[in-house]
């Protein structure tokens, strides 16, 4: 059932990216959101690949440092989006290129394994023990989410009372919407000790992108 799912949501996933890239190619917020789909399409494939796969006994090592390094790739994507939307305007480059700075120092960290004590599966049973490396990453990311929803707040003010207010409010609801699920499925449950909603996790960046692309 769990890769009936995942299948399922890979494919939706792909068919709105399609849908919203041929809409309009030429349209920087169009290639940017066709951009972000890529990077979820990304997400659902590792999850597939070792949710659905794995074995008894399993290192989680290649499945967390991929996880680390999407969910970074899609926030610096979502503050370009937050950039070119909804008046299709040239990105500050220099802004996203910024936030990609800590990277230089985060990513040796990822690749050598110092955001994680123990990732995998040990009598049947997922488990993952994080370094405080991890917290840090994980706070960059927030970071870079809350740089992209305050920017897009900005807009809204801007905005207020035309028709891309009510745009961009649908978006700012999407992101807020999809990150608390996702901060309750893989943060605050696996620090209780519970994995269940984990596998699951990509089903919720599934719904949060349907509203983004309405």
């Amino acid at each position: 059932m769990l890769i009936i799912t995942l299948m399922a949501s890979m494919f939706m996933t792909l068919a709105l990216g399609f849908y919203v890239l041929v809409a309009a190619p030429h349209r920087a917020v169009n290639r940017t959101f066709g951009a972000f789909v890529g990077m979820m399409i990304l997400w659902i494939i590792k999850d597939l690949l070792f949710w659905g796969f794995h074995e008894y006994e399993q290192n989680a090592s290649w499945w967390a440092a991929i996880s680390f390094l999407i969910g970074i790739v899609l926030q610096l994507v979502f503050l370009l989006f937050a950039e070119v939307f909804p008046e299709n305007s040239p990105a500050r480059m220099g802004r996203v290129v910024l936030f990609s700075i800590p990277l230089i120092v985060l990513i040796p960290f990822l690749y050598q394994g110092r955001l994680w004590t123990q990732a995998g599966f040990v009598d049947g049973q997922f488990r993952i023990h994080l370094t405080g490396y991890a917290y840090l990453f994980g706070l960059y990311n927030y970071i870079i989410l809350f740089a992209g929803i305050l920017t897009l707040l900005r807009k809204y003010r801007f905005y207020r009372g035309k028709i891309e207010a009510k745009q961009i409010a649908s978006v700012i609801v999407s992101v807020v919407l999809t990150a608390a699920l996702l901060f309750i499925s893989d943060n605050l449950l696996p620090a209780l000790g519970y994995y269940g909603l984990m596998p699951v996790s990509s089903v919720f960046i599934v719904v949060g992108s349907l509203i983004y692309a309405y």
